[in-house]
């Protein structure tokens, strides 16, 4: 069996809507984007394991001018009183969002299905394969 990483790379980028080597994302009323991980070369991961600053971290992802514009975008979060807090943006919510990201980027295969199931989801099948036994 003969992998293809073109047809790979066509499936993720049908399951998760992701073309190209940036992820979109919006935040107030605008769209940022920031380089797919998945895309990285390995000089670029060896450029990013020399910075451990989050900011520094975040500017890297995004390029620093996005992340200048980011950093002054502001967004309102409700409150659970009714109100809303006012926030702009910061490498803490940069930082929320590649997490999502990644996770989403794990969960889903091609046909939007989990590619691999939790360790309670499997420890479940494994007690129902044992009760039917």
């Amino acid at each position: 069996m003969t992998i293809n990483f073109n047809e790979i790379v066509e499936q993720r980028s049908e399951a998760t809507g992701i073309a190209g080597d940036r992820i979109p994302f919006e935040f107030g009323n605008k769209t940022f984007s920031f380089r797919d991980p998945l895309m990285l070369t390995d000089e670029e991961k060896d450029e990013l394991e020399l910075i451990d600053y989050d900011a520094d971290i975040a500017a890297w992802y995004m390029g620093d001018e996005e992340y200048d514009e980011f950093l002054l975008t502001e967004v309102e979060i409700p409150a659970e009183d009714g109100k809303t807090i006012k926030k702009t943006g910061s490498s803490s919510f940069f930082f929320l969002v590649l997490r999502e990201h990644m996770r989403t980027a794990r969960a889903s295969d091609a046909e939007g299905n989990p590619t691999m199931r939790n360790r309670s989801s499997r420890r479940a099948a494994a007690r129902k394969r044992r009760k039917q036994h």
